[in-house]
């Protein structure tokens, strides 16, 4: 139901509902209980809405039954939110953002100095009492009487979307009456806008309205630098003005306790009769361009062609702010000249008009008979007669009643004397002959926008012209958002369009044609197109901000001829936080406090959720019973703030779209969000009891805003196992640091510091396995030592021992992994610990791998996956990938170092049946890479080449950064082997995006190969320096395996470039060291060598004696 103005008798008496929330108000009540709005008065003689504050009836004379205005808020606090506060629970805070007013009298120190204090007060207050009258006119609140002053908020406890306009309306009518009352220029007033906390504090003196923030004390200011009878802003208030308040520019200040500089304007005058279109139009804002409304504008086109053909019709636009209405209205109905067949006549309603009766109507008026804001009431009659006589001279007799409706000032005796209804049949009466003789003359287009805030008498007026377009060529457009009550429309044949929000795609193409192509535009589109809902204004607001912040550049593009001069924004970097612009911010609070307090509530608790609301646990955290719950959600639903996502398998809500949840999300207090997620947490726990680790993200997500720290630790934990199954490895470490931030703010008992060394040690191999920084990997462990020995448990250090050594193996501190590997396995042994023993047999197996002990690598490996079969083949331990397919891996590596290839066929075959059973991307590609080395070890690059290609196209999707190098190594070597030598050295050699990443125990033979693929391409000489590098770098870390292959190479090259010596002495020392180490099949290499440079002798000794 619609709020308009009339008392209404039911079985229940009298009752009334209030004009902000709708919510219904008892008889007599001054102050709405649902949202604390101060209320109209209506009077019990005649039903005529008065304003609060008003001593006699408008309608009548008669007196009032009301309190003083100033006795509103007792103990100068605001009594009329009791009741909002019981209702609203805003007594422990509720975050705003609203304008704060201050006002004081400068100068009253010494007006009083001498006084007794009643003769003070006699002084004082005739002009507090201006002050307080003023902001409850525009629907303020008086938070506290300041001595000589006040502070004030609009905005607050409902949110207003205009709260930065009625502040600045009333302090401009303080100084207005201040004038008028002959006190002089002695009132300054300061005003800001901003977000506060917004509170009720209770007392044995009642109830006192208090805000606290930045903006108070930054409103303050304003208030000291204004100069008497003047209003200063910042310029967060007068970017919010709307177009309706004339400003000036004052220039930026020092302001005590600020930065930096701020930017001030002083409020000149209010700009009252105009349209919120015709206000923003006049400030020449860009637009964003214009799309979709195909159907809309073909019906609101076809309408304009029937009056034309001298046929009327009405048609009404229903909408929520921002989807374009007006835009729509103005796209397709211009203003109208003499040439053109019509007249079109624009009015709108105001939030400020609802209670002015004939407000809206005026506005009609105005632009229909043509008179200016700045006429005076005898020019208003000369213009009345002058076009009322041309039109038709009957209408001269109606002169003084629309001089009465279009100002006050210029109402006449006879008018004031009427009771209500006789005015409002008058006004009827005489706007109709109006608009009987204005058709005659030439059809007319009338466009009432904004409906949804009518007065109520000039809504009666306008119905009939409705009903008179029936008969004459008249056409009414009406825009008004949901609220309103449309119902009337088919009785009078009318047409309703209902607006929706843009698809999609419209808002791409709106964006994509607003903006010019940068490196990040098409990311930006998407990420707005996601966050604004379809809703256009939304859609400019939010490019304006970024405009400001400087996220944007902003391009003017020269038009062709036909087109003008357009505004465009280029990104060249999206931004990190898209915040809500706070024009938008306020759109959207104020629909969201139009609701009841039950649904507001409610809102506000489901915005901590998430962007989907299972119905059962709507119902468990409400606070409410099942009924006002459900009720509740059908009065959002209805709204369009919540939309049902699915019916089964649970009916489920969300948002409609992401600004609506963000809005109502931050309007909570902290505390009040902490206590709302951990109600949320137990009602997930108790409903899916037995299936916690499904919800892990969900439920780590409540637990962490709800400072449950030691549960989110756990949760988080599983966030990230159930990413690392998905082989999602970012997401996985971005689980393992919550979880371990949740640890540094939880209570570090025994046993959450179990499960935090536990989560370091996972957080360690997939920073390798993503090829993170070694610094943050060694600062990992390091943690993970200290938190181990701080609660003295010897099995931990040796796991953390163990990953260590993996560390130091991969930064080719070769005898420490040994030393860490063996540590672990004497402590693995004590504890009879099978899965550390394998985990320390496989480093223990890597280091002498590392070292060129193969046969003790190969024993270590052996005996590391004979622990892990079974249900142990599958499991990480300390690893990125199945630990058994890992060791296996290696073990297949080695045994084809030792030239055992049908022993590597045979752990093949396990590892990759253990990788088939682990079943994740880092298992598979480890089986496969195994499978290749011995495919490449037999010389079958064929079979190699596809897999390695195909396994390393994954691996870089991935991002595993570790396998994405030894695959690019191995296919590398692949291609060498298949005559490629190009595409070779191409993936040999090092990529600047990973030459930081440590690969000690693979860099060393990458390089080798490397010079080999240069050899053939002719580049011997680069060879050389690369060989004498890899030799250099593998004798110091102690590589006697990778010595014996780095010398086979430089055999090949000398013998390449016929320097046989130097190839007898490489092949010669590579033999030695192969055989030692039980190399077979580079003693093969190194002995096909050797015999290749004995051959060449031998050649060149006939050649050399018959040349002597």
């Amino acid at each position: 139901m619609r709020y308009d103005g009339r008392m209404h008798t039911g079985a229940t008496g009298d009752r009334m509902h209030c004009p902000m929330c709708n919510a219904e108000t008892k008889q007599g009540a001054r102050f709405c209980t649902a949202c604390g709005a101060q209320l109209p008065l209506v009077c019990r003689t005649c039903g005529a809405t008065n304003l609060p504050g008003d001593r006699f009836c408008a309608g009548c004379g008669v007196g009032l039954v009301a309190a003083p205005a100033d006795d509103a808020l007792p103990a100068a606090a605001g009594v009329s939110l009791v009741s909002a506060a019981a209702h609203r629970h805003v007594g422990d805070g509720e975050r705003k953002r609203v304008t704060v007013l201050f006002a004081d009298l400068k100068g009253s120190t010494a007006a009083i100095e001498g006084l007794d204090p009643e003769a003070a007060l006699s002084r004082i207050e005739p002009a507090i009492q201006i002050m307080i009258r003023l902001v409850h006119r525009y629907e303020g609140v008086v938070c506290r009487r300041l001595g000589d002053g006040i502070l004030a908020i609009f905005g607050a406890p409902a949110a207003h979307e205009d709260h930065a306009v009625r502040a600045c309306f009333a302090a401009l009518g303080m100084q207005r009456e201040m004038r008028e009352a002959g006190m002089g220029e002695m009132l300054r007033v300061g005003l800001n806008s901003g977000d506060v906390l917004y509170r009720t504090i209770s007392s044995e003196l009642g109830i006192e309205v208090d805000v606290v923030g930045p903006v108070v004390h930054v409103a303050a200011r304003m208030e000291q630098l204004a100069t008497p009878g003047s209003v200063y802003m910042t310029g967060e208030t007068q970017s919010l003005t709307q177009g309706l308040v004339e400003i000036h520019a004052i220039g930026p200040r020092e302001v005590k306790g600020a930065s930096a500089p701020i930017e001030i304007y002083e409020a000149a005058g209010a700009l009252l009769h105009r349209s919120r279109w015709q206000a923003s139009a006049s400030a020449s804002r860009e637009r964003a361009p214009f799309v979709g409304r195909e159907g809309e504008r073909a019906t609101l086109e076809a309408a304009l062609t029937a009056l034309d053909r001298r046929r009327g019709g009405v048609i009404g636009i229903c909408g929520e702010a921002g989807l374009g209405k007006s835009r729509l209205v103005h796209s397709v109905v211009r203003d109208s000249d003499k040439a053109s067949p019509h007249k079109t006549v624009f009015a709108a309603a105001t939030a400020l008009g609802r209670t002015i009766p004939y407000h809206a109507l005026a506005s009609a008026l105005r632009d229909l008979i043509g008179i200016a804001d700045s006429d005076d009431t005898q020019r208003i009659l000369t213009i009345l007669s002058a076009v009322l006589g041309d039109l038709d001279p009957a209408l001269a007799a109606d002169v003084p009643i629309f001089a009465s409706l279009i100002s006050l000032a210029g109402a006449t005796p006879e008018w004031l004397a009427m009771d209500p209804r006789a005015k409002r049949a008058a006004a009827r009466d005489a706007f109709m002959r109006l608009a009987r003789a204005a058709a005659a003359r030439r059809p007319v287009a009338f466009v009432f926008e904004d409906m949804h805030w009518v007065d109520r008498d000039s809504e009666e007026v306008l119905r009939a012209v409705a009903e008179l377009t029936r008969e004459a060529p008249l056409l009414a457009v009406l825009t008004y958002r949901a609220e309103y009550d449309d119902l009337w429309l088919p009785a009078v044949g009318g047409t309703r369009l209902r607006m929706a929000p843009l698809g999609d795609d419209d808002v791409r193409r709106s964006l994509g044609e607003w903006f010019v192509e940068g490196p990040e535009t098409e990311q930006l589109i998407e990420r707005l197109t996601r966050r604004v809902g379809g809703n256009p204004l939304f859609v400019e607001e939010s490019v304006r901000a970024l405009a400001h912040q400087g996220a944007l550049t902003s391009i003017v593009v020269e038009g062709d001829g036909s087109q003008p001069r357009q505004r465009r924004y280029a990104c060249w970097e999206t931004p990190d936080l898209i915040t809500v612009p706070p024009s938008v911010h306020d759109v959207i609070a104020s629909r969201i406090d139009r609701r009841s307090p039950d649904c507001v509530a409610l809102l506000q608790t489901l915005a901590m959720i998430g962007t989907r609301v299972p119905l059962w646990l709507a119902e468990r955290v409400s606070g409410q019973t099942t009924t006002r719950t459900e009720t509740a959600l059908r009065e959002a639903v209805s709204a369009e703030i919540l939309v049902q996502a699915s019916l089964y398998p649970d009916v489920e809500y969300t948002f409609t779209h992401a600004l609506l949840r963000e809005v109502a999300h931050d309007s909570l207090t902290r505390t009040r969000r902490v206590e709302a997620h951990r109600r949320i947490l137990a009602a997930i726990e108790a409903h899916h009891v037995g299936r916690l680790p499904e919800h892990a993200e969900w439920m780590a997500h409540h637990a962490a805003e709800g400072e449950l720290w030691d549960v989110a630790a756990i949760h988080q934990g599983h966030t990230a196992e159930r990413a690392l199954a998905r082989g999602s490895y970012a997401e996985a470490i971005a689980g393992l640091r919550m979880a371990l931030g949740s640890f540094e703010r939880s209570s570090r008992s025994r046993e959450a510091t179990e499960r935090a060394i536990d989560q370091l040690r996972v957080q360690r191999a997939l920073l390798y396995a993503t090829g993170s920084a070694p610094a943050e990997i060694n600062a990992t462990l390091t943690l993970a030592e200290e938190l181990a020995r701080g609660i003295d448990d010897r099995v931990r250090l040796a796991w953390v021992w163990a990953d260590q050594s993996g560390q130091s193996w991969v930064e080719g501190e070769n005898g420490q992994a040994i030393a860490a590997a063996r540590r672990s396995l004497e402590i693995a042994e004590e504890a009879a610990d099978v899965r550390l023993r394998a985990l320390a047999l496989f480093r223990l197996g890597l280091g002498l791998y590392a070292v060129g002990d193969y046969v003790g690598a190969a024993e270590a490996l052996g005996r590391s996956c004979g622990l892990l079969s079974g249900d142990l083949r599958a499991e990480r331990i300390g690893t990125a990938g199945a630990t058994s397919v890992l060791g296996g891996g290696y073990l297949v590596t080695t045994l084809c170092e030792l030239g055992r290839y049908d022993e590597a066929a045979q752990r093949l075959t396990q590892v990759i049946a253990a990788a088939a059973v682990a079943r994740d991307i880092y298992s598979i590609a480890a089986a496969q890479i195994a499978r290749c080395i011995l495919a490449i070890a037999r010389g079958d690059v064929a079979t190699a080449m596809p897999a390695l290609e195909a396994l390393l196209g994954g691996a870089r999707t991935a991002g595993i950064v570790a396998v994405t190098i030894y695959l690019e190594t191995l296919l590398g070597r692949a291609k060498f082997i298949a005559g490629d030598f190009a595409g070779a050295i191409e993936l040999l050699s090092e990529k600047e995006e990973t030459a930081s990443v440590p690969r000690a125990s693979l860099h060393g033979l990458t390089k080798v190969w490397l010079a080999e693929a240069k050899v053939a391409v002719g580049a011997a000489a680069e060879a050389d320096e690369i060989l004498e590098g890899a030799e250099r770098e593998m004798t110091e870390r102690g590589e006697a395996g990778h010595l014996a292959h780095c010398w086979a190479i430089k055999g090949k090259t000398a013998l390449a470039r016929d320097n046989l010596s130097a190839a007898d002495i490489a092949f010669a020392r590579g033999f030695d060291q192969a055989n030692i180490l039980w190399m077979r099949p580079t003693v093969a290499i190194c002995q096909a060598g050797l015999a290749a440079v004995a051959a060449a002798r031998q050649a060149a000794t006939p050649s050399a004696t018959a040349a002597g």
